[in-house]
């Protein structure tokens, strides 16, 4: 005779299982599954890379329909004499727990077709950063990587229009943690298409 409250938690426990097993692997696929935007020049709006060889586009995971957050931004302004450009791209929290990575490339003074390096914080006002921002409980996990100007620290206007405010191009750096010269990242094959 079968035990029918034994045969219940089992079961239970079994749908308990393959549910966890579902989400877990949708979550997954859905990470490998990020495409990165075309190559544009027409004010589309986008940025996309690989960062560590793993695509990352700007997100905001949120359920917000009325008002979604800014993922994307950027700006073109005079400060102190220089002409100044720059995009901020925020990749914010899934979960409750997991980090949230901010984008920001500064370029000052350099805004034609040429290989514009992307030099560090300290002796230039053109580089890339990339902030990891851990949640508030771990508040020390904070990381700060920074353009180190080496020939993998590039960007390339293909697009760069006052008139109509539309900047294009591509972009790789190499970066390093400022409180850990061992700790890197790879940008590899960025592209954005942004209106200022």
């Amino acid at each position: 005779m079968v035990n029918t409250k034994n045969m219940k938690t089992l079961t239970l426990s079994f749908t308990f299982f393959l549910f966890l097993i579902i989400f877990t692997s949708c979550q997954k696929e859905e990470k490998a599954n990020v495409v990165l935007p075309p190559t544009t020049q027409n004010g589309s709006f986008t940025l996309g890379c690989l960062v560590n060889s793993v695509p990352w586009i700007p997100r905001h995971y949120s359920n917000s329909l009325i008002s979604p957050p800014s993922v994307l931004s950027s700006e073109f302004y005079k400060e102190n004499g220089n002409n100044l450009f720059n995009i901020h791209a925020k990749h914010w929290k899934e979960f409750d727990h997991s980090n949230s990575e901010i984008l920001s490339i500064y370029i000052e003074n350099s805004f034609g077709l040429d290989t514009i390096k992307l030099d560090n914080i300290v002796n230039s006002g053109t580089y890339l950063n990339f902030i990891v921002v851990p949640p508030s409980e771990r508040p020390e996990d904070l990381k700060i990587f920074q353009s180190i100007g080496n020939a993998d620290s590039w960007l390339v206007f293909s697009k760069f229009d006052t008139i109509n405010r539309i900047a294009s191009g591509t972009f790789s750096s190499n970066l390093v943690n400022e409180e850990d010269s061992l700790d890197s990242l790879k940008i590899r094959q960025g592209t954005f298409d942004v209106r200022f």
